[in-house]
């Protein structure tokens, strides 16, 4: 079967599955890793930015982060706003900053993995195709 389809869902799973085991050793569970890399570069962000930039509904967003808050990766604080209304930012704590650097390191080791045996050239055109594909399936 070599269609695109099974070599998509075979990667998938493969990486998921590698990540799963990096990400709970670190005491993570799917999709805290995502929001604490994107908090790591916008620390203070809107929870509805958040919540869409991880492609998440504001509902799972919002249970994702009250178990955050409770483990003490993240603060939230409302912030009423000059038009009446009101914005809820999160912030990163410190436990949260050291997780973040232990995921990002578990992604460079398994993007290395994956390029093992590619070029940079290769590497680089590859994920032109996937951001083309990703674009594609966007619209």
């Amino acid at each position: 079967m070599d269609r695109f389809h099974h070599y998509l869902l075979r990667l998938y799973n493969v990486h998921k599955k590698i990540n799963l085991k990096n990400f709970n050793n670190i005491g993570l569970s799917q999709g805290q890793p995502k929001i604490i890399e994107l908090l790591l570069y916008n620390d203070g962000c809107s929870q509805k930015d958040l919540a869409k930039a991880c492609e998440l509904q504001p509902a799972t967003m919002s249970a994702l982060l009250k178990k955050m808050e409770n483990d003490k990766l993240i603060h939230r604080v409302s912030e009423n706003l000059s038009n009446g209304t009101h914005i809820t930012r999160v912030f990163m704590t410190h436990i949260g900053k050291e997780l973040a650097f232990q995921i990002l390191e578990y992604v460079d080791q398994v993007e290395e993995l994956c390029f093992n045996g590619f070029s940079n050239e290769e590497k680089e055109q590859c994920l032109i195709y996937l951001n083309r594909i990703y674009k594609n399936l966007q619209n």
